[in-house]
């Protein structure tokens, strides 16, 4: 199947047949899509981030700390018009994987929010935040829960 051979220079070649190089890109794949955790996980509970892509937020956060309203909650503070308009979870082994979509944009330059259970608040660290800082630098702000 797979075989080594020495070109004209000297140096070796690989050689796989195409169905199998494109038969493990397809594998690849499908286990990226079932393991997928989001952005980053925390060791503390109290803490989950959100990866921003355009209209779109995607993470996981610890059921044992969060709420799905809260979750909900602390991601309609960086949409724009601050409302989750669609949002979906499921089960990603001890945690929850969750999207959420902001019609009409976020507030924020593509990256990573992280958002940290302080008691009944919740901390939200922005980087990039377009409408309070000019100057593309984070931003933090609390909200009740």
């Amino acid at each position: 199947m797979f075989s080594i051979a020495r070109n004209t220079t000297g140096r070796h070649r690989f050689t796989a047949p195409l169905g199998v190089l494109i038969a493990a890109g397809f594998a690849l794949g499908a286990c990226s899509l079932d393991t997928a955790r989001g952005p980053m996980t925390s060791a503390d509970p109290t803490v989950f981030y959100a990866e921003l892509a355009q209209e779109n937020l995607t993470g996981v956060y610890n059921p044992l700390a969060y709420r799905s309203e809260d979750v909900q909650k602390g991601l309609a503070q960086v949409c724009g018009n601050r409302r989750i308009t669609e949002y979906r979870e499921r089960p990603a082994g001890e945690m929850v994987a969750f999207f959420g979509h902001c019609w009409g944009g976020t507030d924020v330059l593509m990256g990573t929010v992280s958002f940290r259970r302080m008691g009944n608040r919740l901390r939200i660290r922005v980087p990039g935040y377009i409408d309070r800082d000019r100057r593309n630098e984070s931003r933090a702000w609390s909200i009740r829960l």
